[in-house]
């Protein structure tokens, strides 16, 4: 997450790629991470008047999924979004 924040504020954000495939694999794999993603992405553009790449929101929704599953296996339950 720090890293994201870095690549906001500098405006350096990671360029969009080609890759579609990928992108949508995630996306229809990770449906509620991505829906919080979006709400992410909402607030960055009305407070830093930017538009995420679907790079960022790729990244980001790996992010979370990865977070979510870590804090499942500590808890042993289903943490949802």
């Amino acid at each position: 997450m720090r890293l994201f924040a870095q690549r906001l504020l500098t405006d350096c954000q990671m360029p969009e790629e080609s890759n579609d495939l990928l992108y949508h694999q995630i996306i229809s794999n990770c449906k509620k991470e991505h829906a919080c993603v979006k709400k992410v992405g909402k607030y960055i553009q009305e407070r830093f008047q930017t538009a995420l790449t679907a790079t960022e929101e790729l990244y980001l929704t790996i992010h979370i999924h990865r977070v979510l599953g870590e804090y499942n296996q500590k808890k042993g339950g289903t943490a949802e979004i």
